[in-house]
């Protein structure tokens, strides 16, 4: 803690000489390079060298890093070395070629690479990325910023000035060859292989050529670099570094299609010992919906589903998850640790009808819950650059810390049932979470089925290709329950990446004068057995039973969930339906078994 705190302090104290040198700063995620949305919505846009706002940010975030914007708000440019990409062999070949660098600002990278500062050239347009021709070499300007010392990079390692060029050394003019290689041409070049891409298409199209080289075995890395050269090239004006990145970070989580070529080029693998595995400390998640447990069903940067069939809920389920977000009241009797403020998307139904069922989930909120709920009716179409652009304004402003969309159809073109084009639709998805650090619920539609056949289980009754499936960390599917009143209902989690164990399917009793749900405790569901059952079977078996003949009976006889079974007889000894003892014979093993109370009716329903 010592330590920490140590590190925190360090990390103001830095903060504010970097602004005292005329240098804005920013805050970003601990062993990470992206700034904290809530405290810089517009990223290092939203930099500052005002000492009260750098405290206030080092005051709530202590233990996160500190960052110098590159660009004319700094007055500098920086050009970074990536060791690993053969930035530092690149920059002593250049060294030979040009003579030594000239000594300016230098910080040594806790991935072993450098960030050297250059004075911010005046009347020339600096360029923003990856460097032709000089592989490992990119430039930060305006817009971007580098992790700054004494942050610590996600390998353990602090970022470290060099002794003798530290920030009180003056910045130095970029060397001739330098400038040349940063200097922005006033008209765009069409690539070679392309021509240019409009401002409309550029997220869409920079999705497919990323699938198409993950496709053919390329790591996450190259496919990042060769974008950057893609979105120089051709986009006009180009996506931001950071677009760039996120576009091939979700693209690189999907397996290659083809084997990658013996002897291709590719990154190092690593492996850890198995001490240090078991060893290591899990860090505490940051839940969103607790499962009860050390998990989570949906966490900070999670993505989820509220699904089923047309007219069976799920906007009311949407809504009165909303208030149980905004409020932190328990959602189906999960918890929700902390409020958050929430911004629901409506693509369908109209005002007056929304306003309706508004009223009756929100009857009675408190005024702090129902500031933090903010309602958007729109039309949204995320192929579009100028609706993305447009919702992109609106979570910069509204700062939500989870965005609902209902329903995700309404919401783009694509067909849902091609991989490709839900992997674009995903990357977007997945740019939302990242530029503004908000966790995202969707509502969907199931399958259509043919009658008179069973309903698939899990997420293949989702419609939809694995791509988008295979991408969420929730799913919470509704349905109704067959042969009862259309207002009992079926809830079933068929994925819960984050939670501890799987969680058991709800029966619950839809109220549509609160739109609210009720759970009905020990009802059965697919798979599952009552209280009846239980008690039933307890009453055939004389009265009592041996509790692993009771619990193995279901799970063997009938296919029943061991600990659903379990839990249930639980239950029912602690309402007094059934009496635990452990029978003479038994006592040496501590075997349980179980009873009927007297209270109990021996005339069962059989």
């Amino acid at each position: 803690m010592e330590a920490r705190a140590t590190l925190a302090a360090d990390a103001l104290s830095a903060a504010l000489s970097y602004a005292a040198c005329g240098w804005a700063v920013s805050i970003v995620e601990r062993g990470g390079k992206a700034p904290i949305g809530r405290l810089m919505p517009h990223g290092h846009l939203s930099a500052s060298k005002d000492p009260d706002a750098i405290a206030s940010w080092f005051t709530e975030c202590p233990n996160d890093s500190v960052a110098v914007a590159t660009g004319e708000i700094s007055g500098l440019f920086a050009l970074d070395a990536d060791a690993q990409a053969g930035g530092l062999a690149t920059l002593a070949q250049l060294a030979e070629e040009h003579g030594p660098l000239p000594k300016t600002p230098t910080v040594h990278t806790g991935g072993g690479g450098l960030h050297l500062y250059f004075r911010w050239p005046a009347g020339v347009r600096v360029k923003n990325g990856s460097l032709a021709g000089l592989p490992g070499l990119e430039v930060k300007g305006n817009g971007s910023g580098v992790v700054a010392p004494p942050s610590v990079h996600k390998s353990g390692v602090r970022y470290a000035w060099n002794p003798e060029l530290g920030p009180d050394i003056p910045l130095a003019e970029p060397p001739a060859w330098l400038l040349k290689a940063v200097k922005q041409d006033g008209q765009r070049r069409a690539s070679p292989v392309g021509k240019c891409i409009p401002g409309g298409e550029r997220n869409a199209t920079l999705a497919s050529l990323a699938g198409s080289m993950r496709d053919r075995g390329m790591s996450e890395g190259a496919i990042c670099a060769a974008l950057n050269v893609e979105n120089e090239a051709r986009c006009d004006p180009p996506l931001s570094e950071r677009d760039v990145e996120t576009i091939a970070k979700s693209i690189g989580r999907y397996a290659p299609a083809v084997a990658v070529e013996a002897g291709a080029a590719s990154e190092p693998f690593t492996a850890e010992n198995l001490s240090d595995v078991l060893d290591a400390k899990d860090e505490p998640l940051d839940a969103v919906i607790g499962d009860g447990a050390d998990g989570a069903i949906l966490t900070s940067d999670g993505k989820g589903f509220v699904a089923g069939p047309t007219g069976v809920g799920k906007t009311n389920a949407a809504l009165r998850l909303s208030r149980n977000l905004a409020e932190s009241s328990p959602f189906l009797g999960y918890p929700v640790p902390e409020p958050q403020r929430v911004l629901y998307l409506a693509l369908e139904g109209s005002r007056r009808a929304f306003r309706r069922r508004l009223r009756k989930v929100w009857a009675g909120a408190s005024a702090d819950a129902i500031a933090r709920f903010h309602l958007a009716h729109v039309t949204l179409n995320l192929a579009e650059e100028s609706d993305l652009d447009r919702l992109d304004d609106l979570l910069y402003r509204v700062k939500p810390e989870v965005l609902i969309i209902d329903p995700l159809r309404n919401a783009h073109p694509w067909d849902e049932n091609l991989s490709h084009e839900m992997a674009r639709l995903t990357a977007i998805l997945d740019g939302l979470i990242n530029r503004h650090h908000c966790a995202l619920v969707l509502c969907h539609h199931d399958r259509k089925r043919p009658p008179f056949t069973r309903h698939d289980s899990g997420t293949d009754r989702v419609r939809g290709s694995t791509a988008l499936t295979g991408w969420l960390t929730f799913c919470l599917s509704i349905d109704r329950e067959p042969g009862n009143a259309k207002d009992r209902l079926v809830l079933v989690w068929t994925k819960t990446r984050d939670a501890e164990e799987a969680l058991d399917p709800l029966v619950v009793d839809f109220c549509r004068d609160t739109l609210d749900f009720a759970i009905v405790e020990g009802a059965a569901v697919g798979g599952k057995v009552s209280d009846d059952a239980i008690l039933t079977a307890v009453f055939q078996s004389g009265g009592a039973i041996r509790g692993t003949d009771l619990i193995n009976g279901f799970v063997q006889g009938a296919g029943v969930s061991d600990r659903w079974t379990r839990k249930r007889v639980r239950e029912l000894v602690k309402a007094g339906r059934l009496v635990e003892y452990i029978a003479p014979a038994d006592a040496k093993a501590g075997a349980k078994s179980y009873q009927l109370t007297e209270e109990e009716p021996l005339e069962m329903d059989l």
